[in-house]
């Protein structure tokens, strides 16, 4: 990644308190936001505006202050409480969810405030609220939630001892598989080249990617 800006770190025992470590970096973004950055010898004025906001999955809990997926109306996108399957959260595919809005999510943050009481699953004001209009400005970490979250799975079905029985697996055809995927060339921009599958337990995201 170029350019990166590292603008705080955490350490300790505990998960930082997001409100505590997001408030001095949007303060300081704000007057660049409003005023701009002069440009010496230049009539130019430079304002930089925060656009997004990615996160993994706890830390986007914490930041946008919702349940976390696991909780009932764990996902950010949609108004869908979710339901209990095997001891876990799911929330099933269909045609009837309504998505969140902006407005919604500000009308509900208020209310948990003052009750002191998750109102469809937001909990409180979020820091990023006057930055970023909630959820929208809040896309899915591609790295975790689609390399190694959707596809990784998907990866385990196909090629997985678990599933050499089932119908969809292709494990039958490992070998041929392997022989194809080990003389793909990437673009430049991914620097990691796919191994074998039989290390596919220790796969990077970027060899998913690849």
């Amino acid at each position: 990644m170029d350019n990166l800006i590292v603008a705080a770190l955490w350490f300790g025992p505990s998960k930082p308190d997001m409100k505590a470590l997001l408030h001095p970096i949007l303060e300081n973004i704000s007057p660049i936001n409003i005023y701009g950055i002069a440009v010496p010898g230049s009539r130019l004025r430079i304002r930089i505006k925060l656009i997004l906001g990615i996160f993994d999955l706890p830390a986007r809990a914490a930041a946008t202050s919702t349940k976390q997926f696991n909780g009932e109306y764990g996902c950010l996108y949609c108004f869908d409480k979710g339901k209990i399957h095997n001891r876990a959260r799911i929330y099933p595919p269909n045609d009837d969810h309504t998505l969140r809005t902006s407005t919604q999510m500000k009308e509900w943050a208020k209310e948990a405030e003052k009750s002191n009481t998750p109102k469809h699953g937001v909990k409180g004001i979020s820091p990023l609220s006057d930055f970023l209009d909630l959820p929208v400005c809040i896309p899915i970490d591609y790295m975790h939630s689609i390399l190694e979250g959707v596809f990784k799975q998907l990866m385990k079905l196909w090629f997985g001892p678990s599933y050499h029985s089932e119908k969809f697996s292709l494990r039958k055809h490992l070998n041929t598989i392997n022989k194809l995927l080990t003389k793909i060339k990437p673009v430049n921009e991914i620097q990691q080249l796919p191994r074998s599958l039989d290390n596919m337990a220790f796969y990077k995201a970027s060899e998913y990617r690849a």
